[in-house]
């Protein structure tokens, strides 16, 4: 169930302060920018539930969207919960492809669950920010999750990621950016996690679908909400459901904080957490208006699940057909 608080009253609120500056004792720490936050500075629901989230962030990141929950989700919610709350599926997946082009980490790959689902990489990535190597375990798991066993370019990608050079502005390697993104969530918020993933700690091949893949299993703190999944699938419901349209093709940490205030709220006032409120999302039907994000003809070179060859174009193997 989510986290929520009761129901506040904003009649009484006589605070005029910013949440960094106020004097009042803190209730919590906001999920979005890591600001501690007294009951005055919470933020609210339009049902009156407090979130998690502190007064500034609604003020900046709620939209038209947030203000209800969307029909469509409470007939997905309904039928969810009619048929017993079922958790996402874990994924099966072929480790040979994977370990095929991430040699390196063979061991650990062979050592995964033969299904991966979101509680086992979640638990994994609660310690990336110790460690440069659970930061890197846990993104390769996270990239494993989310290809399955359509891996197609999934495990070149994955290493490409990890291949990325330092530079003179950028000057950490792709395990140290993992490492630095979890710590950076931890002390600043989701904000600051979403910035860096894609700016100064930004790894090739890497997009917001899939970083935010990683963003997810790397924020499990207590006290807060995740970051959640931002992919294809989430931003076609919104752009058929809601005023709020999403481009996944954008690094854009407005637009994916004002899609988690509004996932955060929706949630909150259906009484569940908002990654369950995710998966409801992710797995309802896709009708309505098509989506306005970008297609773009796919032209990156592929790996073959079955001999391991890299090759340009699009998915034809000489080798094995």
């Amino acid at each position: 169930m989510g986290t929520t608080a009761a129901v506040v009253d904003r009649r009484y609120f006589v605070c005029d302060v910013s949440p960094s500056s106020c004097v009042n004792p803190p209730i919590a720490t906001c999920s979005l920018c890591a600001t501690n936050y007294c009951a005055t500075h919470q933020a609210v629901t339009p049902g009156g539930h407090g979130l998690l989230v502190c007064w500034t962030c609604q003020r900046t990141y709620s939209t038209a969207a947030s203000a209800e929950v969307p029909s469509s989700l409470a007939s997905a919610h309904a039928s969810w919960v009619h048929a017993g709350r079922p958790p996402q599926q874990a994924f099966s997946y072929y480790p040979d492809t994977w370990i095929g082009s991430l040699h390196s980490h063979g061991n650990f790959i062979r050592g995964l669950p033969r299904s991966l689902n979101r509680s086992f990489i979640s638990g994994l990535g609660t310690s990336a920010h110790q460690s440069e190597t659970v930061a890197v375990q846990t993104f390769i798991a996270g990239q494993i999750w989310g290809y399955g066993i359509k891996t197609g370019r999934g495990p070149y990608r994955t290493n490409a990621a990890l291949s990325t050079a330092p530079s003179v502005y950028h000057p950490l390697t792709a395990p140290q950016r993992l490492q630095a993104v979890a710590v950076v969530l931890r002390e600043k918020g989701i904000l600051a996690g979403f910035q860096d993933l894609g700016n100064a700690c930004k790894l090739d091949w890497i997009g917001p679908s899939f970083g935010t893949k990683y963003l997810f299993f790397v924020s499990a703190i207590p006290g807060r909400y995740p970051a959640l999944v931002l992919d294809s699938r989430i931003a076609v419901w919104f752009n058929s459901n809601t005023r709020l349209r999403l481009d996944t093709n954008l690094w854009s940490s407005h637009q994916y904080l004002q899609y988690l205030f509004a996932m955060y709220s929706w949630a909150t006032d259906l009484g569940e957490s908002p990654d369950a409120v995710e998966l409801i999302v992710f797995q309802a039907p896709k009708d309505g208006p098509s989506s306005p994000i970008r297609h773009v003809t796919e032209t990156r070179p592929w790996l073959c699940p079955k001999c391991h060859v890299v090759l340009p174009g699009t998915g034809q193997c000489d080798n094995c057909n």
